[in-house]
């Protein structure tokens, strides 16, 4: 958890919280790939709305250790069964 907190921003972080905070009427979108779709861990106080994500190698959305996270109006289906992931087979919607 020392790497959490004030002043532990990424990169990555302050594009998004900049671009949230941008005075711009337009919906933000947000482009992932890779193993996960969605994946949050220790993340407070946030709203997913109208998000759809499908077809990742592992888990499609993976949310750990978080407070006060809703998503609504989103569709999550299932990821890949017996795609390239090391533990041979899994595949799972959210977790």
């Amino acid at each position: 958890m020392n790497a959490v907190g004030e002043g532990q921003d990424s990169t990555g972080s302050v594009l998004l919280i900049t671009a949230v905070n941008r005075d711009d009427p337009r919906p933000l979108w947000v482009s992932l790939w890779g193993k996960y779709n969605i994946s949050m861990r220790y993340v407070k106080n946030l709203v997913l709305d109208h998000v759809s994500a499908s077809r990742s190698v592992d888990e499609t959305m993976s949310i750990y250790h978080c407070e006060n996270i809703t998503v609504q109006y989103s569709m999550i289906t299932q990821s890949m069964f017996n795609s390239n992931h090391v533990k041979e087979s899994p595949g799972f919607g959210g977790i």
